[in-house]
């Protein structure tokens, strides 16, 4: 069985490519229109139509499927899964940092240091009943909420549906976001991009939000308009944590970079020490599943 093993983003290790021969593959640096699996996360390749004539199966390395036509693939029968599980506890993490780092202020201790400055007036604000929405209920919003709950917030989720998850304290409906906007200390976006979601947080929801509110965007860039947060960023909001933008790399003229209340990474908030590792053994898990004809995992 042709495999096109696609190494952008993942490191792929000798022993690892041995394993899959064994299992009866034979691996392809490029595809063409005899692949029959794919391991891949480029757009260009997973929207090359010409490439579909042998393929069945696409193992995703994202948790994520908004940026290829994942309709016109399953058209033509093809199964696909994506990883999703895979980074939850890293994001999570990465989150629940980044919240620390604007409530416990560690900017303003670092700066104490620097300048050896004796600095007791400095505000450390705990997470204990501070009220938290979280945007998606999805696997990294769960993880989210799990690693949150020791700090002691208030906790709401909100999904399509109003779903109850045990990881918060309450879910709504997304639709009934804007009923409660103004109540939360902090927001956390776990969205998915679609079209319903694509500059959600435009001016008038960024102002409906809590003038102190720390926004947290882990998701997809587009779902905040950035523009739009750019404007209204001098009088309102107390933080904006953005590890995600409109247009990646961030243009390096972007005010985002030097505004005093953002927070920036560079969409890395999901690379920690074993994202490799839980990667890899999910690809290999799956495409072991998938050439002896059992069932694979993370179906989309």
């Amino acid at each position: 069985m042709k495999l096109f093993l696609e190494e952008r983003n993942v490191p792929y290790n000798q022993e690892f490519k041995d394993k899959l021969v064994e299992l009866g593959y034979t691996l392809q640096e490029t595809p063409d229109n005899k692949t029959q699996v794919m391991v891949s996360t480029n757009k260009k390749i997973l929207n090359n139509g010409e490439l579909y004539p042998s393929l069945q199966y696409v193992q995703l390395t994202s948790a994520g499927f908004d940026y290829f036509d994942i309709e016109q693939l399953k058209a033509q029968g093809v199964k696909i899964s994506n990883a999703r599980g895979v980074y939850s506890h890293g994001i999570a993490e990465f989150v629940v940092t980044r919240l620390l780092e604007v409530y416990q202020d560690l900017r303003g201790l670092n700066s104490s240091q620097r300048q050896a400055e004796w600095n007791r007036d400095i505000n450390l604000v705990s997470l204990r009943n501070l009220k938290g929405a979280i945007l998606g209920t999805g696997s990294i919003a769960k993880e989210v909420g799990r690693l949150l709950r020791v700090f002691g917030p208030i906790l709401e989720g909100y999904n399509r549906q109003g779903t109850q998850h045990e990881e918060f304290d309450r879910c709504y409906p997304l639709s009934e976001f804007d009923q409660k906007s103004s109540s939360y200390d902090f927001i956390v976006i776990t969205l998915p991009l679609n079209a319903s979601t694509k500059h959600f947080f435009n001016k008038e929801r960024l102002l409906s939000l809590n003038k102190d509110a720390v926004l947290v965007n882990i998701a997809r860039g587009p779902i905040i308009k950035e523009d739009d947060l750019i404007s209204i960023l001098d009088t309102h909001l107390k933080a904006a944590i953005l590890d995600v933008f409109e247009k990646e790399p961030l243009d390096e003229g972007s005010p985002l970079w030097t505004h005093p209340k953002t927070y920036l990474s560079s969409h890395i908030s999901f690379k920690n020490n074993f994202y490799i590792e839980n990667v890899i053994a999910l690809i290999l898990s799956n495409l072991e599943k998938y050439i002896l004809n059992k069932e694979v995992t993370h179906l989309i």
